[in-house]
């Protein structure tokens, strides 16, 4: 993120995606699992990186520009609609590099604010930062 004062002038943006091969990790609490996109589709033939790259940026070029056409409740509907975690019991952990994190709260996801923030049955605050782990997911690869 760049900085100009309190206002942010400019920020870098990075996404990994595994498209043709999965690679080999040891999985923790924020990444249990990894595959590849190819894993996923019914002709592994047409899941090459280039293709893929370029359906991606169509998608974030046609996504930006809905943004800056003011149709942001339009983004965080899409956002909201796919979450995976709305409604289910999920875990807050703090958002650090190291091995050791902290739990700062947990609760069912009743829903994802405009600003992204995360509302947690029975707490006043929303959840603003850190990073969130499906409870059952806890519950059942514990040590």
């Amino acid at each position: 993120i760049q900085c100009r004062g309190n206002f942010i002038t400019g920020a870098a943006l990075g996404i990994g995606l595994n498209i043709e091969t999965t690679p080999i990790i040891t999985g923790d609490w924020f990444v249990p699992e990894v595959a590849a996109l190819k894993d996923f589709v019914s002709n592994p033939v047409k899941c090459k990186q280039g293709e893929i790259f370029g359906r991606l940026i169509r998608i974030i070029y046609e996504n930006y520009r809905r943004y800056l056409a003011g149709d942001y409740s339009e983004l965080i509907g899409f956002y909201r609609d796919r979450s995976m975690l709305i409604g289910r019991d999920i875990i807050i952990r703090s958002d650090t590099t190291e091995n050791q994190t902290t739990e700062i709260t947990r609760g069912k996801l009743l829903g994802i604010g405009d600003d992204l923030e995360l509302h947690i049955e029975d707490k006043f605050e929303p959840v603003i930062s850190g990073r969130a782990i499906l409870q059952n997911w806890i519950d059942t690869n514990q040590d």
